[in-house]
């Protein structure tokens, strides 16, 4: 039986590597938000199937899902869906601010799995069944400065990954996370250049991380290899966080 992955986020930078790296089989379900770029020649050999939803509207997040479920039963999620970052000072943060972060990245994947658990929990002839999310480095470590709504985010999906993983561990679904240090795409656009230049400067690696750096990561997740994995969040930093 082929997989069905569904991809939150997709048409991300890291979104759009993880698409070009799956096997031409896979069926993907491919959210994006405003830029359907998955008519692209590049991905003419892939079993695509584009999803367009504002995350941060419920009403939408449930008109997505069921439409997925009209399409096909997910047995692999990846989550990259997030806001575009700012740097700014706690003091100039509302309660609004955090609000677009948790909405778009906690609240759309809650619907999502409280959805699609009880029908994979029932799916017997279904084996491998794997959620990953993409959090950030910032959950390792003293996390950076002037990123309080996203750093709080980023912390609630962990505490959100990991009770999933002990509620569903009998239930042969494996909830794992990879934590990556600054990748340079266009989520960065909105900081400071000097900002991503000094972090560059100051990793071990004198570089920011790339796609092809964390894809690989998210493919053994959800490979069979990773079967016995389950709870775990996986830090990819080139040995920037100890």
């Amino acid at each position: 039986m082929k997989d069905v992955v569904l991809i939150t986020g997709a048409s991300s930078d890291l979104g759009l590597a993880l698409i070009d790296a799956l096997d031409s089989q896979t069926m993907i379900l491919a959210h994006y938000h405003s830029h359907n770029v998955f008519n692209d020649l590049k991905f003419k050999n892939k079993n695509i199937m584009p999803i367009q939803c504002d995350l941060s509207n419920k009403a939408q997040v449930l008109r997505m899902i069921k439409d997925i479920d009209s399409i096909a039963l997910p047995n692999k999620i990846v989550h990259f869906a997030a806001p575009k970052i700012h740097n700014r000072h706690f003091k100039n943060l509302t309660w609004e601010d955090y609000c677009n972060h948790i909405k778009i990245s906690l609240e759309s994947i809650f619907y999502i799995l409280n959805y699609f658990l009880p029908k994979l929990v029932k799916d017997k002839n279904t084996i491998d069944k794997k959620v990953v999310f993409v959090l950030s480095s910032c959950t390792k470590g003293i996390p950076p400065a002037t990123l309080s709504d996203y750093v709080t985010t980023k912390y609630a999906l962990l505490g959100f990954l990991k009770s999933l993983a002990s509620e569903y561990r009998e239930k042969n679904i494996q909830f794992n996370a990879v934590s990556p240090s600054m990748i340079e795409t266009k989520f960065l656009e909105n900081l400071n250049e000097k900002i991503i230049e000094l972090n560059a400067n100051r990793h071990p690696l004198k570089r920011n991380a790339t796609p092809n750096d964390v894809i690989p990561a998210i493919l053994f997740l959800l490979s069979k290899s990773a079967n016995f994995i389950n709870g775990e969040n996986f830090t990819l930093s080139g040995g920037e966080v100890f």
